[in-house]
């Protein structure tokens, strides 16, 4: 089961992706704001996602091995993000600078 803070994201990233699309096709529009802060988007939501599983190991201190490994499971999802963040702020670039070639 998916939290909401997971669906949001989910969401947010369907429409980054319809906004870079509509950007690459259409020779008149900017990017959208979606587009241009994605990669912060990425960032808060890795911040808060390693922020909760940390919460959690702090409230089960009886399970603490079960804790590590979520955290740890937690952290590399995390640094997914974070890397996904970087990946679109390049793209962005480059699409900005193809655009103005054509």
């Amino acid at each position: 089961m998916l939290g909401i803070t997971t669906r949001a994201l989910f969401g947010l990233i369907a429409l980054g992706l319809a906004q870079f699309v509509t950007y690459l096709l259409d020779t008149q529009r900017g990017i959208g704001r979606i587009l241009r802060c994605g990669h912060v988007i990425l960032y808060l939501y890795a911040v808060m996602f390693l922020a909760a599983n940390i919460m959690y190991l702090c409230n089960e201190p009886r399970r603490w091995q079960l804790a590590i490994l979520s955290v740890l499971s937690a952290t590399a999802q995390a640094l997914v993000l974070i890397g996904l963040g970087q990946l679109l702020r390049r793209m962005v670039v480059m699409a900005e600078e193809a655009k103005t070639l054509v």
